[in-house]
């Protein structure tokens, strides 16, 4: 545009004006999509005293579990005293399964050399479970129906309870997923 040019000097370009009959459609709105998807959930406990729960070598022990999950492409859920829900799938990642337990050997890995430096630090129970959920995305936002998310922590509770401590647990719905991806592959 040169200098002279009416845009260039904040006015209107010539042509004709806009109308102002013609209605403005409003914004849209964010488009709300709701599927079944097939999620990998992965439930860290942390062995500790019930008095322990809230202190700050737990705290720093679950933050560790929840970046590793996290760095295996996890999704935090749920964070409770001594334990988190971790979600892998939401992205749509086909081996969200294997993803799953390859972190959560690693979370045992991590507290067994924690534990090797320092035993006093909480040993972990890790139990992982595929399900499928129904998801709301909106925007980028994504929400777990209520019912289906009760189900599957259900699952993951009785799961986790019978892990030996220091033990990873998978259902047979997480090593059934593993295995299709495996003979897929």
């Amino acid at each position: 545009l040169d200098a002279g040019s009416a845009r260039r000097r904040g006015g209107r370009p010539p042509g004709p004006s806009p109308r102002a009959d013609k209605p403005v459609p409003p914004p849209s709105a964010a488009e709300l999509v709701r599927e079944s998807r097939r999620l990998t959930l992965l439930y860290a406990t942390l062995i500790t005293a019930p008095d322990e729960a809230h202190s700050p070598v737990v705290t720093r022990a679950l933050e560790s579990v929840i970046d590793k999950a996290r760095g295996f492409g996890g999704w935090v859920e749920s964070v409770r005293p001594g334990s988190a829900l971790v979600v892998f799938g939401i992205d749509s990642a086909e081996d969200a399964a294997r993803r799953a337990v390859h972190a959560a050997v690693a979370i045992r890995q991590l507290a067994v050399r924690a534990r090797r430096d320092d035993p006093v630090r909480p040993e972990v129970s890790v139990a992982v479970h595929t399900a499928s959920l129904m998801t709301l995305r909106e925007d980028r936002e994504v929400t777990l129906e209520p019912e289906g998310m009760r189900t599957a922590t259900s699952v993951l509770e009785a799961l986790a309870s019978r892990a030996e401590p220091g033990g990873v647990i998978i259902s047979g719905g997480a090593a059934g997923a593993i295995l299709l991806h495996e003979l897929l592959r």
